[in-house]
């Protein structure tokens, strides 16, 4: 789930589902965390300072809208480094874009 936020606000959100489970939901005051260069963490030995998330901000203008939608897989140098193959191979399947939530597809 992506919500824009509103222009000249930091109130953008961002939701991630897997088999209908909630497995992150980064908006304005959730969650709590510290910034880890590239990483909002949330546990660990990298949360020094928790604060709440500030929200994204996405647009400068209301006229910008989602336009797209990317599937990456990113591995860092180290991990391919001391992996044991050459090959890094990620399947993402039964991915839904939708403008509301429609649940996990039921298998029968």
């Amino acid at each position: 789930m992506i919500k824009a936020n509103t222009p000249g606000k930091s109130d953008g959100e961002q939701a991630f589902w897997i088999d209908g489970q909630k497995i992150g939901h980064w908006k304005p005051g959730s969650p709590v965390g510290t910034w880890s260069k590239d990483k909002f963490v949330t546990s660990g030995p990298l949360n020094k300072d928790p604060k709440p998330f500030e929200g994204f901000d996405f647009r400068l203008v209301d006229s910008v809208k989602l336009n797209q939608i990317a599937l990456q897989w990113y591995i860092s140098e180290r991990v391919a480094e001391g992996g044991k193959t050459i090959k890094n191979i990620v399947y993402f399947d039964d991915v839904v874009v939708a403008k509301e939530y429609i649940g996990p597809i039921v298998q029968e």
